[in-house]
């Protein structure tokens, strides 16, 4: 066999922890809104939307007894979680010569370089998935859909999302007022989403168009009263604060951050924004969104026998049956769920 497939380093247990001292990929609407996560025994995964209700507590005879409340209602939903499973291959000759980024004089052995492939594709292909989640959370966010699109798959996860506008009169038009928008559409999570929205959203271009607004501009010039402040700096992770409504209790962010749409036309790949061009969304840290994780199933190597997996990832490696090529993959599945769907609001600015 050759030198590298020596060492015990392929095995579940060694790729894991190989795996665990890789650094993550950090991501903002994930890590902002999608803070809980759940998996599940099963390739599906289930949830419950309750809707909530502002009943009053009913008057009655005091010798009539109590009056029965209806339970709330709910919808119990359940998904496949779709699968997503980058592999990299690497040939054995491959560990005979230097790799990127090491001295032309190294006397790197190719086990070495064996474990620093190992470590650099593990990367690679987490970063992969992780990125393929903050897609799936902007996708659920933005659009109420998550499209499931890849090879041999063409689906979509409708989750029924209707609080969206698309504004007649665009922020950039002479008389368009966004603070009176951004009131409206607040009151309407309060209302029907019963939690207040507390983080405002808005592309590059709908920020620019916000900020040099003329109702904004004589907001901003009133002294002694601040009813919005605009103080832009930049943040990490493609993040930029904009500035405060201190009457709304709203904080405004622009998520100028991109990735790569190679499956909507293999062909012709686009690089697209999180958040798209001239849209605005209101959303509160108080509302529940879920990252769910369906199980990963195949047959055990030595046994053949049928296993499963549970948790957000597993990885695995195996050899050609020449002993020359060596694959390494990880899987997941994972599903971005919001839980009220009347707990945030998106709006069509520009």
């Amino acid at each position: 066999l050759p030198i590298w497939t020596k060492m015990d380093l392929y095995t579940p247990t060694r790729i894991e922890e190989v795996f665990r001292r890789s650094p993550r990929v950090t991501t903002f609407l994930k890590s902002t809104f999608f803070k809980g996560s759940k998996t599940f025994v099963t390739k599906s995964v289930n949830f419950d939307i309750v809707e909530g209700s502002r009943s009053v507590a009913p008057f009655v005879n005091p010798k009539a007894g109590g009056q029965v409340i209806p339970n709330k209602g709910y919808s119990t939903k359940t998904y496949t979680a779709p699968l997503v499973s980058p592999e990299k291959v690497t040939e054995a000759e491959e560990m005979l010569n230097r790799i990127a980024g090491e001295q032309i004089t190294s006397s790197m052995t190719p086990a070495e370089r064996a474990v620093r492939k190992l470590s650099e594709d593990l990367v690679e292909m987490d970063e992969m998935i992780t990125r393929r989640e903050e897609v799936m959370c902007a996708e659920a966010l933005f659009t109420g859909k998550i499209t499931v699109k890849g090879k041999n798959i063409d689906d979509e996860i409708d989750f029924g999302f209707s609080n969206t506008e698309t504004l007649s009169k665009k922020w950039s038009a002479a008389g368009s007022d966004p603070i009176a928008d951004l009131q409206k559409w607040k009151r309407a999570i309060s209302k029907d989403g019963y939690v207040n929205a507390n983080i405002c959203i808005m592309s590059v271009d709908a920020a620019n168009a916000f900020i040099g607004n003329a109702n904004v501009q004589k907001l901003l010039d009133i002294r002694n009263y601040e009813i919005a402040t605009i103080k832009p700096r930049e943040l990490s992770n493609g993040v930029s604060f904009i500035g405060n409504i201190p009457m709304m209790g709203l904080s405004i962010y622009t998520y100028d951050e991109w990735y790569l749409d190679d499956w909507t036309d293999p062909d012709s790949p686009v690089t697209k924004p999180y958040v798209p061009d001239g849209t605005v969304g209101l959303f509160s840290t108080a509302a529940r969104f879920d990252m769910l994780y369906g199980a990963i199933s195949n047959f055990n190597g030595k046994t053949q026998a049928p296993q499963t997996f549970t948790g957000k990832r597993y990885s695995e490696s195996f050899l050609s049956s020449d002993n020359r090529v060596r694959t390494v993959r990880i899987s997941s599945r994972p599903l971005a769920v919001p839980h009220n769907l009347k707990s945030w609001y998106i709006a069509k600015v520009l």
